[in-house]
């Protein structure tokens, strides 16, 4: 018998890495301003209605440009500042550990252990996967890294007591408007060596919250209607991605499938029925 258990590590919004975001768009934003403040004082100064223009457009220039500034950043900030970003994942893996709930089951789904492309934004993930194998969950398996546009990559890990035979993520085609710039929704599935034969085909995701839910959250998602909501469409691509893994050395007389992780559905929705589905 494999036991397995499914974590959910809270703190979406990664304070470290949206705080260099922020502090590189400021800096360039910052310097463009300086620049053309200079130039309104020289005696060649542009019209008021050119000024204006060059502010509105230093603001994507200042977007597009502020995450490599950021990038820079981070060898200085996190250096000197690491400790100011704690979204308490470290202690929360801590009580895990403590708990003895890392050390009780076999396999363990993670879901929000979010990395970045910024220098120690990693430290959770290689901080969760050194109390994992301390506790003999020695194999583990991560989601793909953050596409170039995006902040965050999925966040989703799987570890387990056993040998991971092959592993394979998915990033759902289908991203919803607030989540397209900033994180990778995803799937992400490993398949765990139970010995003799036999196999436990283990697949974790993090679809997007439901409109329902965001405007719960925040006034803006009212402006917004989706045709066919975000989460079902991901609900779909899971589907096809668990019928073509299995489709190729599933042997449903020996193996087990188990799907774990935050479907940001609630029981009763027509979301619900359709994961069920």
């Amino acid at each position: 018998m494999t036991l397995n258990c499914c974590v959910h590590l809270p703190g979406a919004r990664n304070v470290y890495n949206i705080a260099l975001v922020s502090r590189g768009i400021a800096l360039v934003l910052s310097a463009v301003t300086v620049g053309l403040f200079l130039w309104s004082r020289s005696e060649e100064a542009p019209s008021p209605v050119v000024r204006i223009v060059l502010h509105l457009l230093s603001i994507p220039f200042a977007i597009i440009v502020g995450q490599p500034i950021a990038m820079i950043m981070s060898f200085f900030i996190y250096a000197v500042k690491k400790d100011s970003f704690s979204e308490f994942k470290s202690e929360r893996i801590d009580q895990l550990y403590n708990s003895q709930a890392l050390h009780e089951h076999d396999v363990l789904t993670v879901q929000e252990l979010y990395g970045s492309r910024f220098w120690g934004s990693r430290y959770y993930q290689t901080y969760m996967k050194g109390r994992c194998s301390e506790a003999g969950l020695e194999h583990s398996a991560f989601g793909e890294g953050p596409r170039w546009w995006m902040l965050f990559d999925s966040g989703l890990a799987i570890f387990s007591r056993r040998p991971i035979i092959k592993s394979k993520a998915l990033v759902f085609r289908k991203q919803s408007i607030w989540d397209f710039l900033f994180v990778s929704r995803a799937s992400l599935y490993a398949q765990v060596d139970l010995g003799e034969g036999r196999s436990l085909h283990v697949f974790t995701l993090h679809t997007a919250p439901s409109l329902d839910d965001m405007k719960k959250r925040t006034a803006l998602a009212s402006l917004l209607e989706e045709k066919t909501p975000t989460v079902r469409q991901q609900g779909n691509e899971l589907r096809d991605f668990m019928e073509r893994i299995l489709s190729d050395g599933y042997d449903e007389r020996k193996d087990k499938v188990v799907v774990m992780g935050d479907f940001n559905v609630e029981a009763g929705t027509m979301d619900y029925h359709h994961f069920a589905k």
